[in-house]
């Protein structure tokens, strides 16, 4: 099912790479997703460019070019989708780790100006507690209740897929303008020698990045690509696996750093 690695050519920004693969390979399956030891939920290709697209029309709908989004949450299928949905409408993702105190979420949203966060329902005690001048707008990744006590708008994720049904002409115009100079991320350093540091990446650097890793690895690459994901998606490393497989043809497993070694027995990566 994946793309022979010989064929690869350099698309220019990792959107595409997700719609012209949900061409190829609509209805096999992309993601599988724990629902317990031995069940998953499986998502095609399609499902995913179909969700990708309703949640950035809803997005753009209110975000302008090269707006910042912050996420921060636990690794999930919603946190992928808002990732690719961020950027098909040139916008700008902050990844933040989940593990971040208040102080640390305060500084990320506010230097890096972020209109919208998602975040799992399990952050709202700790965004009451900051300032949230410049986020407009919270969307839950993992809950549907809007919950009491924020002073800005708060919506279920599902909500928003809903919203962005309606909305694909303004999707389509957002993606088509999307241009390998746009930013497409801003990730922040540990900040070991001081405040943490904002790494400005464009989709042109990360293409390049996965022409090199597709380059370097090629003679290691299987041809039916088999993924057993469990790196932190707020890491390069964790979501840029998630699009290397989108550009590849990979079927992902979703695991954790718990239980990876016993999801190895079974998957066979």
């Amino acid at each position: 099912m994946s793309q022979d690695v010989n064929t690869f050519k350099n698309s220019g920004h990792q959107s595409l790479d997700l719609f012209e693969s949900a061409q190829k390979w609509g209805a096999q399956t992309r993601f599988y997703l724990p629902e317990s030891d031995k069940l998953y939920q499986e998502v095609s290709w399609q499902q995913y460019a179909d969700q990708t697209r309703a949640l950035g029309g809803y997005l753009s709908h209110s975000l302008e070019a090269q707006d910042k989004v912050a996420i921060l949450g636990q690794s999930s299928y919603p946190w992928i989708l808002a990732y690719s949905a961020i950027q098909a409408i040139r916008g700008v993702v902050v990844p933040i780790y989940p593990a971040s105190k208040g102080d640390m979420i305060a500084y990320f949203l506010e230097h890096s100006e972020a209109k919208v966060l998602f975040c799992d329902a399990s952050f709202i005690p700790v965004l009451q507690e900051i300032e949230l001048s410049q986020v407009k707008q919270v969307i839950l990744l993992d809950h549907e209740d809007a919950p009491e006590g924020l002073s800005i708008h708060v919506l279920g994720f599902n909500q928003a897929l809903e919203a962005g049904l309606s909305l694909e002409r303004e999707f389509d115009n957002a993606y088509q303008q999307v241009s390998s100079d746009d930013l497409a991320t801003i990730i922040y350093t540990s900040g070991t020698t001081g405040l943490p540091k904002g790494v400005m990446l464009s989709h042109a650097n990360l293409a390049a990045s996965s022409k090199d890793w597709i380059e370097l690895n090629r003679p290691s690459i299987p041809e039916h690509a088999v993924d057993l994901h469990w790196l932190p998606l707020a890491h390069a490393f964790g979501i840029g696996a998630i699009m290397l497989g989108n550009k590849l043809g990979w079927q992902s497993y979703f695991a954790d750093p718990k239980n990876v070694m016993e999801r190895f027995e079974t998957v066979k990566p």
